[in-house]
């Protein structure tokens, strides 16, 4: 099982998931765009049956150093992944609080 974990472009999503999936199963955790959720479910069609499990990136500290989408951006982007991504299963929320938290 593979965990990619880091800003993942939406351009890159294609060649991720067809670089890793034929060889074992795929976690991203660090999705923060529906636009990078639909590139990650339309390179899934290539693999039939199979799903890819996500976790939605949400910036708790507010840090401008993290990435993520804010707490109140979370449950749309949450919503929209599950309504629109019928490959992409949505797992849960990752985040990285701030140093002393």
């Amino acid at each position: 099982q593979w965990h990619f974990i880091g800003g993942l472009q939406s351009n890159k999503a294609n060649m991720l998931v067809k670089g890793v999936v034929p060889y074992g199963k795929l976690v991203v955790e660090t999705v923060s765009s529906i636009k990078v959720a639909r590139k990650l479910d339309n390179a899934m069609s290539e693999f039939d049956g199979k799903t890819l499990e996500v976790f939605v990136q949400v910036n708790t500290s507010g840090e401008d150093s993290k990435s993520g989408v804010t707490p109140n951006e979370a449950i749309e982007l949450c919503e929209q992944i599950v309504k629109e991504c019928e490959r992409v299963k949505l797992k849960g929320v990752m985040t990285i609080g701030a140093p002393g938290d």
